[in-house]
């Protein structure tokens, strides 16, 4: 299953910019088309499983050092923000393939890495996590689900659509 959570860092008072679990929600849906659900239907034939949970978002400071480099401070990032999915929302990490991490503000750290958390048996599990950093929307329209979710749409059309070539 693919665990959605999303994360605000402690110095971003902008509640509104963390999406409404109807954005997030019907961002991950593989049936309404241009959502990340939709395309990740598209591009797997129908063959992964998209079931996700979307998780409250959870509030904690930003881990990156200063000056550090790109794969460390995207492994800070990661495990801080799995770590404070733990203990501020107890994600179901038996039932978790994937974590995917929406940002509420810039973090310039797209793609992929990991995270080690804690099964319920004991002992860690390694899953792989994805960085997306959410666009910004004024407050007004993160707290209108059908204005948001129209700006999600669009955004979401404006990556997934990509030029195609006709063969020759």
């Amino acid at each position: 299953m693919i665990a959605v959570l999303r994360v605000r860092f402690d110095t971003n008072n902008d509640l509104g910019s963390v999406w409404s679990d109807d954005v997030t929600t019907a961002w991950m849906q593989p049936l309404r088309p241009w959502s990340l659900g939709h395309y990740w239907m598209t591009a797997s034939h129908g063959l992964l499983s998209l079931q996700s949970t979307v998780w409250p978002a959870v509030v904690m400071p930003d881990p990156r050092k200063a000056g550090g480099d790109n794969k460390t401070n995207r492994t800070l990032l990661t495990q801080a923000a799995a770590d404070a999915g733990t203990t501020q929302r107890q994600v179901d990490w038996d039932q978790t393939d994937v974590l995917v991490l929406v940002f509420a503000q810039p973090t310039d750290l797209f793609g992929d890495g990991s995270a080690s958390v804690p099964p319920s048996g004991g002992g860690t599990k390694s899953i792989p996590v994805t960085v997306v950093d959410s666009p910004p929307l004024s407050s007004t329209a993160a707290r209108n689900s059908a204005t948001a979710s129209a700006s999600i749409t669009n955004w979401t059309r404006l990556e997934t659509s990509t030029p195609r070539r006709t063969p020759a």
